[in-house]
């Protein structure tokens, strides 16, 4: 009889080890899922039983809170946990175990954040620095630039007056999406943010039966890509200007977005991941197994570049080429 708990698990984040053979997934439970991504597309007879391969090789317990923050760097998974952030070798977690009680981490780094009463005790956003650094948007609604190798808070962030939901990085410019409705562009040299964008002040982006907030941001050097309860909105980064609504007819929040390419991938509050076109256009409207999509993750390394979507529902979509679904793995839970 499957456990109970396999029906009501939610994929919330997701990271690809250094080879991108392994995915992790972090699920509501507070337990992570190793997935052996390179078994499922060898032919090879003697491999089991194929329902075997697509269950995690590894699932083991971080904490008791849902997993909502994790991210690679180097040879380490590092997961966001209760006031602090934890690193894991994936030499360790991709090697057979007698027992997955076995995995403990190889360092913690406490982020001594001032606590009330449990609320800003979380990690709810991790994203990769340079120099074996982290950049943790915490549940003081701050992000804290952490120095790994020293286990302290570089710099700290303030601009936000509620729950940060992403980030996004490139060269010393930092961008973080919240549930005050705002996008902040920071210097990541300086504490204070440098711009600030409110894609719900655009009448052409505000939904208000959906609200202000701002699930998802991504940019490059030259276009930031953010929406959430607004639809989702393309700015010139030079500029600031709004310049394109995109998915103008879909009726769903947004919780993923991401560049590929010439395209951007958008997983939104409900079960489809879109591409589409800096013009507007949308090349690809794709069916998800997860009701609503929260977490999607693309192979960067990889030829086959095969993008990861995860949500509502234990399931993963792995989707050949990133538009079409190809295989489903299940995390436990």
């Amino acid at each position: 009889m499957p456990n109970i708990k396999s029906f009501y698990v939610t994929v919330l984040s997701q990271s690809l080890s250094p080879c991108e053979q392994f995915l992790a997934a972090g699920t509501n439970f507070g337990n992570v899922n190793i997935f052996n991504i390179k078994t499922l597309y060898q032919e090879d007879v003697n491999q089991g039983p194929r329902d075997l391969l697509t269950l995690p090789q590894k699932c083991f317990s971080v904490n008791e809170k849902s997993l909502q923050a994790m991210t690679s760097s180097n040879d380490n998974l590092m997961i966001g946990g209760k006031n602090c952030i934890q690193g894991f070798s994936w030499n360790d977690l991709v090697a057979p175990k007698k027992s997955d009680l076995e995995v403990k981490p190889c360092w913690t780094v406490d982020l001594r954040l001032p606590t009330d009463f449990g609320s800003k005790e979380t990690v709810d956003c991790l994203i990769s620095g340079d120099n074996f650094s982290a950049y943790a948007a915490c549940g003081d609604n701050n992000v804290h630039h952490v120095d790994l190798e020293y286990g302290k808070v570089k710099l700290t962030f303030s601009g936000h007056t509620d729950f940060i939901h992403s980030m996004s990085q490139i060269g010393n410019q930092l961008s973080s999406a919240s549930e005050d409705g705002t996008v902040c562009i920071w210097d990541a040299r300086k504490p204070k943010p440098v711009h600030v964008i409110t894609p719900h002040s655009e009448p052409k982006l505000n939904r208000p039966h959906l609200g202000k907030w701002i699930g998802a941001v991504t940019m490059n050097e030259d276009w930031l890509v953010c929406g959430g309860g607004p639809h989702l909105g393309l700015y010139h980064l030079r500029s600031l200007t709004m310049s394109k609504v995109l998915l103008e007819d879909d009726t769903h929040g947004v919780n993923n977005v991401l560049f590929h390419e010439d395209s951007i991938i958008v997983g939104v509050d409900g079960p489809f991941v879109y591409h589409c076109l800096f013009s507007g256009d949308i090349t690809v409207k794709m069916p998800t197994s997860a009701l609503r999509v929260y977490s999607v993750c693309l192979q960067k390394k990889d030829a086959n570049k095969l993008l990861f979507v995860g949500g509502s529902g234990g399931d993963i979509d792995i989707c050949a080429g990133t538009k079409l679904q190809d295989q489903v793995v299940r995390c436990l839970s």
